[in-house]
């Protein structure tokens, strides 16, 4: 319901200021018509505009969705894996030959790291009876 309706059936006491933008309601609809006017006139006159091609329209800025990548499985040569470990056992084995079975140890070395390589070449020991080689 309108403000003048509810003023004329008394459902609201109208205070001064009311009663002056009711009062003012036909000039400013007058006004807003004539601004309307030179608008659609103007829109006329240019129809190339991009101005009036979201005329009415909210601008949403465009986000753009970040791209996501699966990530590749890394490719895996099995054959390089177990040539490298065969390798480092081979390494280890004839390292500890040449420093004899017991004191194997290199300098700067954990004890842990020594452990390991002596226990390396008592399983190569184990496997090959002690006679074993390496190219």
């Amino acid at each position: 319901m309108e403000v003048e309706q509810k003023i004329n059936k008394k459902e609201i006491v109208p205070t001064p200021e009311l009663l002056e933008k009711v009062a003012n309601k036909e000039r400013v609809k007058a006004q807003m018509d004539e601004v309307l006017s030179y608008l659609n006139m103007y829109k006329e006159s240019f129809p190339d505009n991009p101005a009036f091609a979201t005329a009415g329209k909210k601008k949403t800025p465009k986000v753009e969705e970040p791209k996501v990548e699966e990530p590749k499985a890394p490719e895996v040569d099995v054959n390089k894996i177990v040539e490298d470990a065969l390798g480092l056992v081979a390494d280890s084995v004839i390292f500890a030959t040449l420093n004899g079975e017991k004191g194997v140890e290199l300098k700067g070395s954990s004890q842990n790291l020594n452990d390991s390589l002596a226990h390396i070449l008592k399983s190569w020991s184990g496997l090959t009876e002690g006679v074993g080689s390496w190219s």
